[in-house]
């Protein structure tokens, strides 16, 4: 059950509160920001996995087992190579994940962190 909320003339009336305008400039400049970060994200969505991504994540991540991913919140992905001082469980099992159905997948994920990174970097600053 929800309960009126009281404005400032009284009871919740059909006119609507004034929006702060210094509120609604800090959300439109994040929304620039992250639709920005979107737009120049977007040419790298039909790539492939460059430089360490074919060994770390097409030859190794994407084919661990569960037992595999629940490792990598142990220790390192690898003894040697590619991995061996990474010890990041969430972006490793994240690419474990995503890996398995080739680059765009870790590509567009990469890019909606990135415009929620920018959007959030706005609107705190």
């Amino acid at each position: 059950m929800t309960l009126p909320v009281r404005s400032a003339a009284g009871w919740r009336s059909a006119v609507p509160e004034p929006v702060d305008d210094a509120e609604f400039a800090g959300r439109a400049g994040a929304r620039l920001a992250a639709l920005a970060a979107a737009v120049v994200g977007a040419c790298y969505l039909g790539g492939a996995f460059v430089w360490d991504d074919v060994p770390l994540i097409a030859q190794r991540l994407a084919l661990l087992d569960l037992t595999g991913i629940l490792g990598l919140w142990s220790g390192p992905v690898t003894e040697t190579g590619p991995g061996s001082a990474y010890y990041r469980p969430v972006s490793m099992t994240f690419l474990s994940v995503l890996g398995r159905f080739g680059p765009l997948p870790v590509h567009l994920f990469a890019l909606l962190l990135h415009a929620a990174s920018a959007y959030l970097l706005v609107l705190l600053c």
